[in-house]
């Protein structure tokens, strides 16, 4: 039996899972963020539901962390409750730089 058809530990499953997971949500959030910079500061209905997009994805970020420390499993990246706000910040310097 060759080693890709081996059925994975539902860990490793899971690991990969969250692994998949947060690109799309790294996406999300640093779209969230680059049209927060350009929302206009009186646009206040269209801030709270970007806060809202940022918020959910931190919150989706933090449940993967914790499924994969429940499983045992090492997460695929490290993951931090200070990661996020460090990175928006980055990415909000960064996209003003460029535009």
């Amino acid at each position: 039996m060759s080693h890709s058809s081996r059925p994975l530990s539902p860990s490793s499953l899971l690991c990969g899972l969250a692994h998949d997971l947060r690109q799309p949500l790294a996406t999300i959030d640093t779209c969230a963020c680059y049209l927060e910079m350009l929302v206009p500061e009186e646009e206040q209905r269209i801030r709270r539901h970007l806060a809202l997009i940022q918020e959910e994805v931190e919150n989706a970020e933090r449940i993967l962390a914790q499924a994969v420390a429940a499983a045992g499993a090492a997460p695929s990246q490290p993951v931090s409750d200070t990661a996020a706000p460090v990175s928006r910040e980055f990415t909000k310097a960064v996209t003003a730089a460029l535009t």
